[in-house]
């Protein structure tokens, strides 16, 4: 394997850590929203 391949397949993985950290923030967001108003 390639230092190349290593450093991408790392960027991908710092990418969707960061995409499901603001999918999962903005989820409890909504459903702390739902709570409120229910």
């Amino acid at each position: 394997m390639t230092q190349n391949f290593i450093y991408n397949l790392l960027l991908v993985l710092d990418f969707i850590s960061k995409f499901f950290k603001l999918f999962f923030l903005n989820y409890f967001k909504l459903s702390k929203g739902y709570l409120w108003q229910s």
